[in-house]
């Protein structure tokens, strides 16, 4: 009886986890500019969406590499990937994942912008000024001093896909 016992018991546990376990894929990302050009990953951050949900299924704060693998992943979900680097909205990949996939996200190409500064008159330019970038969510991502003709550097900045995201300048005087 016991025998019996001690044999059923692991079989039933078996059949048990197999009935109620999820296919688990993965899905690759890679994240690549219109040109292109592979993007840097460091200020990259992915965010999932399951089933059309609004709620993140999963954010990753820090991507290490591109491509990148997102892992694990129960397979027969529809998932939208949503990249966002610098704080923008950058890139977005929907997909029914039925098996472990390999996605591109295309990543509009960086814009630059350099900033002259002056005082009322118009003419009369700031030396010394300090010029501060930062995104919607207030995170500051370049600054600057203005030199003798007022001028900044050209800072680039990551473009958007979103219409409601933009970068404020801040212009602060000693």
């Amino acid at each position: 009886m016991r025998l019996l016992l001690a044999v059923v018991l692991p079989l039933t546990l078996l059949i048990f986890n197999q009935a109620f376990a999820e296919d688990i894929g993965s899905l690759e990302i890679s994240l690549e500019y219109t040109n292109g050009d592979r993007v840097e990953p460091s200020e990259t951050k992915l965010i999932v969406y399951q089933d059309d949900g609004n709620t993140p299924y999963l954010e990753i704060n820090s991507v290490s590499s591109n491509p990148f693998v997102i892992n694990p992943l129960p397979l027969g979900h529809h998932y939208t990937v949503e990249a966002n680097i610098n704080g923008m909205h950058a890139g977005i990949v929907n997909v029914d994942l039925t098996k472990s996939d390999t996605r591109k996200i295309g990543i509009p190409i960086s814009g630059g912008i350099r900033f002259s500064v002056f005082y009322d008159d118009g003419y009369t330019p700031i030396k010394g000024a300090v010029v501060s970038i930062k995104s919607t969510d207030g995170k500051e991502w370049r600054q600057d001093l203005t030199d003798n003709a007022g001028k900044t550097m050209r800072f680039w900045l990551q473009s958007t896909i979103k219409q409601d995201d933009n970068y404020i300048a801040e212009i602060s005087i000693a």
